[in-house]
């Protein structure tokens, strides 16, 4: 279609519209720069369509797709329009010729696509505009594959193209062919240089050689001719026209050695042979000898110039190609396998993140159990505590009021002499029949006779009938094991003597510094001296036997990290405190005060004590231990102490030796239901021991078996299951005693 425009008025409408592309900022033009219309309403350049990488629209936030190629699709008819009337009115303002200015300058014509655009700005009408529609000769019906008449432009269903788009698409189809046609061209006049100006010698030849080259340029320029003139043809003729191009080797490889001919370094080498006699050989440098270029050029005509390097650069090229594109396979696979591993990597974190949460979920769970069931056994446990306090006070309350009172005295006069006469044993303190004041010890015991040991050194052996115990004087009945720990140092004739140059060496040879165990240290003979002696000692000792220790050297004890048993033989202080890491103690004097710390002793497991009749404890209890002694020796009066310090370490206790009568006056009446009360559950082993610290105590045998049997029976309705020993009855032989 054609529109006339009428004056000039529309100059003034062109300058204010969008005259610019969106994308590069860039003025339209008729060339590549032209406005294309997509789908979307957004008009583009050609060239930002061309590069855009897909078939989006490259507005930012519209990305579009459209089917079409850059190249295809419609221009804006309105943009287009107002670019051909500006292009138009530059061309009228130029100076004119006179034969210009005598026509008529009153109509600009503008071609304008009307027909398959979807989104066409319609033009304004102006009252000063008159638009009419003439058949033309720029427009292409892509149903007739020919111009478009009248009668395409009014059909519907034809499609009509603009006659400079299809040209423009034409033109890129074949601009590569255009390009090398004119590339040829050129190299083919390179060539007819080189040769008249290398050539001048030899005219003939060059002369037909030129025909040749002559008619090479004519086949190309009918060629090109051809080719621009179906541009303007019908479909037949374009693809006639494309299909026919001639081939340009020679033009190609003219190129080649031209490009290398011009090269500084550029040589050339021959060989000649003369059959097997002589041969010659040569280098011309190519710049610097006409005659050397001629002979490559007329080589080139003739077809017989080999082209080795250009293979070669040919092959390395493709070489390196392929090379290149194995990278980039690699390349490729290796960023595949990337993205796998990292999408696994993810896909791992997720699990493992799903499933520390579910793990979380049921710790949290399992805590909130934990706490619940921590909390329901602390409450059973405090309700049990509360009920067991509950059944101890109500026990403590039973036993207080049926509690059996029995008179406890010392043996005064109730045994015979020979009956004491027949309780010598070894360890004994005997007089003399006649001597009520020497006493000795019975160190051997063998057929009737006994070794007495008189002081340090008189020793002398008498027969057991002359010899007689005494009531009211101790007996010895110590049974603390013998020491085996090694090294032992025994301090027994150092502590005791005046020799004060021994007890010095003994210092100064730093003799204590390994001991693990010290036996028989007087304390109250040389207090400084025994002082340092534990000073010694202390980072050692496991084992000590002391006697007479006062606050002092307790308070060196508690210092000693390795100090497991003490054995006190003598009476203490009143107001000692005793180490709290003993596990087992041994007191030959015990005080109400000192037996009062047993409690807080948590790791005593053995304990020993003893009193005499003129020293009694009161009548004292204990709180109960779970986890107390193990092993227990009470021979301490009244009974009813000894008996609540059972009753105390009820739980824990496996072995008891008490010290007791089998009937009055020392000892308790009834002692199996003593000892049933006391509820020991974890007793394996019950000694009855027959002497006391002072004295004898009474034993019958017929009132011995009863007894054990009674204590048997006791013990078996509690739930445990002992050995009940008498020390008569059974024979019980006492360990060495240490004093």
């Amino acid at each position: 279609m054609l529109i006339t425009v009428t004056g000039c008025e529309l100059s003034v409408k062109c300058e204010i519209m969008q005259m610019s592309c969106p994308k590069c900022s860039k003025p339209f033009d008729l060339g590549d720069k032209r406005p294309k219309a997509i789908k979307c309403g957004h008009s583009v350049c050609l060239t930002c369509l061309r590069f855009h990488p897909t078939k989006t629209c490259p507005i930012p936030g519209c990305n579009k797709r459209f089917a079409e190629s850059a190249d295809l699709l419609p221009d804006n008819a309105h943009l287009y329009c107002q670019l051909q009337i500006e292009f138009a009115l530059a061309e009228e303002r130029k100076p004119k010729t006179r034969e210009a200015q005598e026509r008529k300058p009153s109509t600009v014509e503008a071609v304008v696509q009307t027909e398959g655009l979807p989104d066409v700005v319609a033009v304004p009408r102006e009252p000063k505009v008159d638009v009419k529609v003439q058949p033309s000769n720029k427009f292409w019906c892509l149903e007739c594959d020919r111009r478009a008449s009248i009668e395409c432009i009014d059909r519907d269903l034809h499609t009509v193209r603009n006659w400079l788009g299809v040209h423009a698409t034409r033109y890129v189809q074949v601009k590569g062919q255009l390009d090398a046609l004119s590339s040829a061209e050129s190299s083919l006049d390179s060539l007819q240089e080189v040769l008249d100006t290398a050539g001048r010698e030899a005219a003939p030849e060059l002369e037909a050689w030129r025909g040749r080259l002559e008619e090479e340029r004519r086949v190309l320029l009918e060629a090109r001719s051809r080719l621009e003139a179906a541009l303007a043809g019908d479909a037949a003729a374009w693809d006639q026209a494309k299909e026919a191009t001639p081939e340009c080797a020679l033009s190609q490889e003219a190129s080649q050695l031209l490009a290398h001919l011009s090269a500084p370094s550029a040589s050339f080498s021959f060989r000649f042979q003369a059959g097997d006699s002589a041969s010659w050989s040569a280098s011309l440098a190519v710049r610097e000898d006409p005659l050397a270029r001629h002979l490559l050029c007329r080589s080139l005509l003739k077809g017989c110039l080999q082209r080795e390097a250009l293979q070669n650069q040919e092959s390395e090229r493709l070489e390196r190609e392929q090379e290149r594109l194995r990278q980039e396979s690699l390349e490729r696979e290796r960023l595949q396998r990337e993205e796998e591993r990292l999408q696994r990597e993810r896909q791992e974190q997720e699990r493992l993140e799903q499933e520390q949460k579910r793990l979380q979920q049921a710790l949290e769970e399992q805590q909130r159990l934990q706490r619940e069931r921590l909390q329901h056994e602390r409450e059973e446990r405090d309700r049990e505590a509360k009920k067991r306090e509950e059944q101890l006070e109500l026990e403590e309350m039973e036993y207080a009021a049926s509690a059996v009172q029995w008179e406890e005295k010392p043996n005064e006069e109730a045994i015979s002499r020979e009956e004491a006469t027949l309780r010598i044993r070894q360890g004994c303190k005997v007089f003399l029949r006649d001597d009520s004041v020497r006493s000795g010890d019975v160190v051997q015991l063998q057929d009737g006779r006994a070794l007495v040991l008189w002081g340090r050194r008189d020793r002398s052996e008498h027969s057991v009938t002359g010899l007689r115990t005494k009531p009211g004087l101790a007996m010895h009945y110590q049974n603390i094991k013998r020491l085996r720990c090694t090294p032992q140092f025994d301090l027994a004739e150092a502590s005791r003597g005046d020799d004060i140059h021994y007890k010095t060496r003994l210092l100064i040879s730093n003799s204590f510094e390994q001991m693990r165990s010290l036996v028989r240290l007087r304390c109250d003979v040389s207090a400084a001296w025994t002082e340092r002696v534990l000073e010694q000692a202390a980072p050692s000792v496991q084992n000590l036997v002391v006697a007479a220790p006062s606050q002092r050297h307790l308070a060196q004890m508690k210092g000693m990290p390795l100090l497991q048993r003490l054995y006190i033989t003598t009476k203490t202080e009143d107001d000692m405190s005793l180490p709290p890491q003993l596990e087992e103690l041994y007191f030959k004097e015990v005080t109400p005060k000192v037996l009062a710390q047993v409690p807080q002793l948590s790791r005593l497991k053995r304990l020993e004590i003893h009193c005499t009749f003129a020293s009694p404890l009161p009548v004292m209890t204990f709180p109960r231990v779970d986890a107390g002694l193990q092993w227990l020796r009470v021979g301490v009066y009244p009974l009813a102490t000894g008996m609540a310090l059972v009753r105390a370490h009820s739980a824990s206790l496996e072995e008891l030796e008490l010290v007791a009568a089998a009937d009055a006056p020392y000892g308790c009446p009834d002692i199996a239901h003593e000892l049933r009360r006391c509820k020991l559950k974890s007793l394996k082993r019950m000694v009855l021991l027959r002497e006391a610290r002072d004295a004898f105590c009474r034993h019958e045998a017929a009132a011995c078996r009863q007894q054990k049997v009674a204590i048997w029976n006791a013990l078996m309705e509690t739930g445990s299951l002992p050995v009940v020993l008498c020390s008569v009855c059974d024979d019980l032989v006492s360990p060495i005693v240490i004093d």
